[in-house]
């Protein structure tokens, strides 16, 4: 999820989709339902897709829009693509 006031607030639809894709990954994954392969990634391509298209071709939303999907998953890879892990930081 990102940090509110620091997106657009045309992201908002997309991240909530991406926050409930998540949600269901986290239930799969609570009552041991194996979660295809690619399947988290595919959330955060949808993501990057969704933020890209609110920008209606504004650059600096279209930056900050690469930049949040890029951390989102980078944040999937170090989580090893499986269900999303709630962490306090430092990790």
């Amino acid at each position: 999820m990102l940090v509110a006031g620091a997106a657009p607030r045309s992201f908002e639809p997309a991240c909530r989709v991406h926050d409930l894709g998540y949600d269901l990954l986290r239930v799969a994954h609570r009552h041991h339902t194996p979660i295809p392969d690619g399947l988290r990634a595919d959330l955060d391509d949808l993501l990057g897709r969704q933020m890209l298209r609110s920008c209606d071709g504004r650059s600096a939303c279209m930056v900050m829009a690469r930049i949040a999907h890029a951390a989102v998953r980078v944040n999937t890879v170090r989580q090893g693509h499986g269900a999303p892990v709630e962490e306090a930081l430092p990790w």
